[in-house]
């Protein structure tokens, strides 16, 4: 009611406009489909309708604004949302309004400048032409559509009832986290004074994380929204399946709800006193002063109590109850339950989120290889990515190395970091340790004469080290573009995504050498590779090793140590590459040996682990090439 009210006062000021604005004059009413080129910016632009046939001049009818995705049309949008989605019966007594994208159809309805300015002739044409419930105007887009929707929505509440995003555009997760104030384009600080309806489909993967990023800034805001996902891809879903008109007429639950949006803890430590907040958002129209959860660590779910008040619409972020965790990698799920005392959640589906987080104890000692034979290595080394689509650092089966790549061709991540750090080591099992790694990396260049400017786009690789188990880091290495160039030479006006796949050859790579005896001391070190985007470039990295840097790249074959699987049950395989298992003992947390394997001499080693109990365990083998360790999980 309150935003009902608010948009009644503000919409007295645009009914006082005359009707007779941005040039259109006076049409004869028409029904069915039908377009209108109309004078805008100099040119023609045409404006694609869908009246009810039954449309009755004193009947007062709703208004749908819709914004087509990058390369459609406007009559083909129409045609797709009328014909194949089924507008009409889902959306009674609605006129459809289509704005053509113009000439250039492969940007938003913010280019060029004032473009946006065509949903407001939309909005005129309609009032001049028929009858409409100015309360009653909804803005709908789909893809990049939909992103201007959302940014011209935020801007001009006053003037639509809701929004409607089908898979809005949002160009990666750095365009949904930057705030209006710090030059972002939406502004969310309006976002609690609008409805937003937002669907996106489950395959649909390029947008799933800034979509998810846009919904967290909405409940940052109180914005009063559903998100709605489906069985499909880049698509807009069938009118019949989500009912838009009932969500705008109520747009919070009748009853009391909580939405659980997610779950913030740090993703690895080593205290294993572990605390964590929950991002919650009142979503009924009841306030909420007791909010009874349950939290599960990988075990039975624990209750805990907030107390507050959170009125319709609000958000805050509830902390929970300091819990202890041993070594481990674990996952955090947080439920809702009973509302102000005794009344269950009305709506289930949005009362649960999840987040994983890591326990390090023992760490672990030198010498250790990672060659990333396999996706083992995430066991023991954690990944923390921007959640932008394709950059992060992951697996490639076909190089046995990780590799990480960025692109214009894709979202602006400038600036946004991928990160992958060690596990925990202890740097004095060597008097002067050493880090060695092989990288193979290449950047970009754009010409004039294919760019219309010269330009390059070179990514920076850093090295870092934290001796406090990853409170602070200090930087160890920093090389970007050329410096850092291992290729003969860099792309060159790369045409699409395609031409960053590149294969490096055994003479695209490079060992680099980093000296940690200032750090000989730690007992509790970690080592980060960040790979920061300048949208341009293609790395890999292998090899990584912390030893006495006396093993050469071309031995390291033999001190290879691959084990699987990770955790393990009853039986854990070990292999080293061309040297010899001597002995192999598994240790627990706290020294003690439980299980030793001795006298082998092979190199392949099957261990029974059915009798071990059930923990985290350090795997110390002694091997032809020198001693080597492992943490690994026995669970079952």
């Amino acid at each position: 009611m309150k935003i009902a009210m608010k948009k009644m006062n503000q919409w007295r000021k645009f009914l006082a406009l005359p009707v007779m604005m941005f040039g259109i004059t006076a049409m004869a009413q028409q029904t069915g489909s039908f377009h209108e080129n109309i004078d805008f910016m100099g040119a023609q632009r045409r404006l694609s309708f869908y009246v009810p046939p039954t449309y009755d001049a004193s009947v007062s009818y709703k208004l749908m604004i819709g914004l087509h995705g990058l390369g459609d049309g406007s009559n083909n949008y129409r045609n797709a949302l009328v014909n194949s989605l089924g507008f009409a019966a889902a959306m009674p007594n609605t006129i459809l309004v289509c704005p053509d994208g113009g000439s250039d159809q492969m940007r938003d309805f913010y280019t060029p400048a004032g473009d946006e300015a065509i949903i407001a002739e939309c909005i005129a044409y309609a009032r001049e032409q028929y009858n409409i419930d100015t309360t009653q105007i909804i803005l709908q887009g789909f893809s990049l559509g939909a992103n201007s929707a959302l940014r011209y929505g935020l801007q001009h509440t006053d003037q639509f009832k809701g929004l409607v995003l089908n898979t809005p555009a949002v160009q990666g997760v750095k365009q949904a986290v930057t705030q209006f104030d710090d030059g972002g384009i939406f502004d969310y600080a309006q976002a609690s004074e609008i409805p937003i309806y937002i669907t996106h489909g489950e395959e649909d993967e390029v947008y799933g994380a800034p979509i998810d990023s846009l919904v967290e800034q909405l409940v940052r805001h109180d914005a009063l929204h559903v998100l709605k996902r489906f069985n499909g891809g880049h698509s807009v879903p069938a009118f019949a399946n989500h009912d838009y008109n009932a969500f705008f007429d109520a747009p919070l639950h009748n009853g009391p709800d909580l939405s659980v949006s997610r779950v913030i803890v740090q993703p690895r430590s080593c205290n294993p006193i572990t605390e964590a907040r929950v991002l919650i958002q009142n979503t009924g129209n009841e306030p909420l002063t007791a909010i009874e959860m349950t939290y599960s660590v990988n075990a039975a779910p624990v209750t805990f109590n907030w107390t507050g008040n959170l009125l319709p619409g609000q958000h805050t972020e509830a902390e929970l109850p300091a819990f202890s965790s041993a070594e481990g990698n674990y996952t955090l799920e947080v439920n809702a339950g009973l509302l102000n005392g005794a009344n269950s959640d009305v709506v289930v589906t949005n009362n649960t989120a999840v987040a994983a987080f890591r326990i390090a104890g023992v760490a672990m000692e030198l010498p250790i290889v990672e060659r990333f034979e396999n996706e083992q290595y995430n066991n023991t080394w954690l990944t923390e990515p921007s959640g932008d689509f394709i950059m992060p650092w992951s697996f490639d089966d076909e190089f046995k190395a990780l590799t990480c790549l960025n692109t214009i061709f894709i979202f602006d991540n400038a600036g946004r970091k991928e990160e992958i750090s060690s596990p925990l080591l202890d740097l004095t099992s060597f008097p002067n340790p050493k880090l060695g790694f092989d990288v193979a990396y290449t950047y970009t260049e754009f010409t004039a004469a294919f760019l219309g400017i010269d330009a390059v786009f070179a990514d920076t690789l850093e090295v870092l080290i934290s001796t406090d188990c990853g409170e602070n880091f200090e930087r160890l290495f920093k090389k970007g573009g050329s410096e850092l160039l291992t290729f003969q030479a860099p792309l060159v006006n790369p045409s699409g995504i395609q031409s960053y796949f590149v294969s490096p050859g055994t003479s695209d790579w490079r060992r680099e050498i980093i000296d940690l005896s200032p750090f000989a001391s730690s007992q509790q070190a970690i080592v980060k590779f960040r790979y920061i985007s300048a949208l341009g470039g293609v790395i890999f990295l292998d090899n990584i090793s912390f030893n006495d840097g006396k093993v050469g790249i071309k031995n390291l074959a033999k001190t290879t140590f691959q084990m699987y699987p990770n955790p393990a049950t009853d039986q854990l395989f070990l292999s080293v590459g061309s040297g010899k298992i001597e002995s192999v003992s598994l240790m627990d947390m706290t020294g003690r040996e439980v299980y030793r394997h001795a006298e082998v001499g092979q190199s392949q080693v099957t261990l029974n682990l059915s009798s071990v109990p059930v923990g985290v365990y350090i795997v110390q083998a002694q091997t032809t090439a020198g001693p080597l360790s492992r943490k690994v999980v026995v669970q079952r």
